[in-house]
């Protein structure tokens, strides 16, 4: 059992803020004198004495007597600078069901938080749970209550207003349709309801401490209301609240992906993303050879990482995995039907040697 490390083949990439002001005038007439006194009582404590002294004072000052303020129009959100027009990521991996009420699968799950949002995320490059729709949370009655009050600029990618009933419809949805992720749903949350426009109160089955974690995956994400309520749309290009939206979708061919002109947060650095779908990872690399990506993502063979990283113009970026290799045995039969034959099929594994010889040093030994 291995663990392998994702190594990403990318050219480069920059980082860019872009800022918005606004600002009020204002107008008055002169200003006029006038004369007021104030009395105040002042009371001091020295030593043992206390003394109460009350000051008088006349004073002259200018008021305004008639102010009129005229507000300029609300600026508008300027046109987003971005770093490049687009990104073209090919990729071996497919997405296989563009609706998160049946995706569940690491590749697919990453296309849909690009075009949805939740009501929180995952702050990128970290464990960190941040804000997302939602601004704030409340946790109430141990555990078990969790209220989320959303912010009242997030839209949908055809401008529509995202609110409470948004979320509570693609909920019940996931839970009605009970596909595949369905479970990390239904398991905990007894129901879910809107307070008001912009309030969603979640009732748990039982108090869960990692919530936060579980409201973070596409099934907790609000859909487009396009999508139906009671099927599944395995190629709906509706998408939801995120920073892209689906451009074009052509099964195992590619997506394109534009930045969404009414996304809440900071714009996306490339105006676009094209993901191309390659069937092996001989393809894959060709097409990266020849320039025709900007990045080889998932999954090059491990020898095309080592040939590769010897080339000064080429950038290589190895994290940690997200998924196992292992071997899958039935216990239901013989001779695998005896643990002690399982233990020895396990100890007769080496899998140090397997991650050095076989894996290049691109994976990492996994014990159970």
């Amino acid at each position: 059992m291995v663990e392998p490390k994702i190594v990403y083949v990318v050219l480069a990439i920059l980082i860019i803020i872009a800022g918005v002001a606004g600002y009020l005038a204002g107008s008055a007439k002169p200003a006029v004198t006038q004369t007021f006194t104030v009395t105040k009582t002042v009371t001091t404590i020295q030593g043992a004495v206390t003394k109460t002294v009350t000051v008088t004072k006349t004073i002259t000052t200018s008021a305004i007597t008639t102010v009129t303020v005229t507000q300029t129009p609300t600026a508008t959100k300027p046109k987003p600078t971005y770093v490049t027009k687009k990104i073209v990521i090919g990729t071996t991996d497919k997405v296989t069901d563009m609706d998160p009420s049946n995706a569940y699968d690491f590749f697919t799950w990453e296309v849909l938080s690009n075009i949805m949002d939740g009501l929180v995320k995952y702050k990128p490059g970290t464990d960190e749970i941040i804000p997302a729709i939602a601004e704030r949370w409340e946790v109430k009655e141990g555990g078990k209550v969790w209220i989320f009050y959303l912010r009242k600029d997030v839209k949908f990618c055809d401008g529509t207003p995202v609110t409470a009933e948004d979320i509570v419809r693609s909920i019940k949805r996931v839970m009605k349709i009970n596909g595949d992720p369905a479970w990390l749903v239904t398991t905990f949350v007894e129901d879910v309801e809107a307070i008001d426009k912009y309030t969603v109160k979640f009732t748990l089955k039982k108090p869960v401490s990692y919530f936060l974690a579980l409201v973070a995956t596409p099934p907790y994400f609000p859909v487009h209301p396009n999508y139906p309520p009671d099927e599944i749309a395995s190629d709906a290009t509706w998408g939801g609240a995120g920073p892209y939206c689906v451009e074009d979708f052509k099964r195992d061919q590619y997506i394109v992906l534009k930045a969404n002109p009414y996304y809440y947060g900071e714009p996306p650095k490339s105006e676009r993303i094209i993901i191309r779908f390659y069937k092996d990872a001989a393809t894959l690399r060709l097409a990266f050879e020849r320039g025709e990506v900007d990045v080889a993502w998932r999954t090059l063979r491990p020898t095309d990482y080592k040939d590769l990283a010897k080339n000064p113009n080429y950038k290589m970026i190895e994290i940690p995995g997200s998924f196992i290799r292992y071997l899958v045995i039935n216990t239901k039969m013989e001779p695998t039907n005896n643990k002690l034959v399982r233990q020895a099929i396990a100890a007769a594994i080496n899998r140090p040697q397997l991650a050095k010889v076989v894996f290049l040093d691109t994976m990492e030994p996994l014990y159970s």
